[in-house]
């Protein structure tokens, strides 16, 4: 009696797991009770129960780099939002929007797009009411890299050469200094 129980929940809850999956009008959208389940590390879900769905990839120096199930028609400046920021805003003056061929079958290469986040907000001279750059709408597949550090300039460089050596010699020599003024 208790293995009978026992198979029928077990079957229970795969039918429950698939069904999901088994809705799903396309590979790459995601609707029903798994996708909405799956939860893990690095894996968000502001999916929308009456919107379908798509996966994208953010990796690289933000808060929250991971796969995101998000609905569809949402944009990369949404996303951005979702991903919680960065310790640094400089790692979005030059970020990489990719679209892969893989998973857009229209496509004959990936398309590759450095992307400055302030070009969003720097306003068209031409057009007073729109901005310089589109938002994209994001598809299935889609992957945002942010570097993990933001690249770094002369000013970043020469403050670490100075604090690893020039900083250590005239301490040095401050001490020789004091040491001969002390013994004369």
């Amino acid at each position: 009696m208790k293995k009978s129980k026992l198979k029928v929940l077990l079957i229970a809850i795969i039918i429950a797991m698939t069904a999901g999956t088994a809705l799903s009008q396309l590979d790459s959208v995601k609707f029903g009770l798994l996708e909405t389940m799956k939860a893990g590390a690095n894996y968000y879900n502001y999916s929308d129960k009456d919107k379908g769905a798509i996966e994208v990839i953010v990796w690289g120096g933000v808060k929250n780099p991971g796969m995101y199930l998000i609905p569809e028609g949402t944009s990369l400046m949404e996303l951005i939002s979702y991903t919680g920021g960065a310790a640094d805003d400089r790692i979005f003056e030059n970020f990489k929007f990719i679209r892969t061929k893989d998973k857009n079958p229209e496509l004959k290469t990936d398309t590759v797009i450095v992307i400055n986040y302030r070009d969003f907000f720097v306003y068209d001279k031409k057009k007073s009411d729109s901005l310089s750059k589109p938002n994209p709408t994001l598809l299935a597949g889609d992957l945002i890299v942010f570097p993990i550090k933001p690249e770094e300039d002369f000013w970043v460089i020469a403050q670490r050469v100075a604090s690893v050596f020039i900083v250590p010699l005239l301490s040095i020599a401050t001490l020789i200094v004091s040491i001969i003024r002390l013994s004369n």
